[in-house]
């Protein structure tokens, strides 16, 4: 959910969309996995017009679910959020633990993990530099060489073609390495 590319956001200054987009990409994941819709025109924008409060509103959306989850109440993903951005409400009742649930995780963080358990910690250190995000928000490894690939060939694909790929590119760098070194 990029809210610069929203068909509304040249109405917001830009370094405002920037603060904003900061808040929101800490809590997208949670406020997805709780029942957000982010593709519906009013949740865009009551996200893009209520500035106030903004990241309180976002806790105070998943805090109540929290308790209506403890309370087998029903709860209502869009509306909620929308009712809180529009009246800013605070967020009494958040506490920085509600993150770490592995269903509200950044998809990069998860894979990050993976690739520790399916490669082990030193090839997965040695061969991907960073894992990026484009403006689609498709997820990129970006390995040792330079090059990178969409995460998404590691789901279709598989982990063996992925440390095959990672052995690859390190056995690259090294034979880049020594041939810049033997040119000096």
């Amino acid at each position: 959910m990029k809210l610069s590319r929203l068909e509304s956001a040249d109405l917001v200054s830009s370094d405002l969309l920037q603060e904003k987009q900061v808040i929101l990409d800490k809590y997208k994941y949670a406020l997805r996995f709780i029942g957000v819709d982010f593709s519906n025109e009013v949740v865009q924008e009551a996200l893009l017009f209520n500035h106030y409060g903004f990241e309180e509103a976002l806790q105070a959306t998943i805090a109540y679910w929290h308790w209506l989850l403890q309370q087998q109440q029903l709860f209502y993903g869009n509306a909620t959020l929308i009712k809180a951005l529009e009246e800013r409400w605070r967020a009494r009742y958040w506490k920085d633990e509600y993150l770490d649930k592995p269903e509200f995780r950044h998809p990069r963080d998860i894979f990050w993990d993976e690739a520790a358990q399916h490669l082990g910690r030193n090839l997965r250190n040695q061969a991907i530099v960073d894992i990026v995000e484009d403006d689609d928000e498709a997820l990129h490894i970006v390995f040792c060489t330079g090059r990178s690939s969409p995460l998404i060939n590691v789901k279709y694909k598989g982990w063996d073609w992925l440390k095959n790929n990672a052995q690859e590119q390190i056995e690259e760098k090294q034979r880049l390495n020594k041939l810049l070194h033997s040119r000096r």
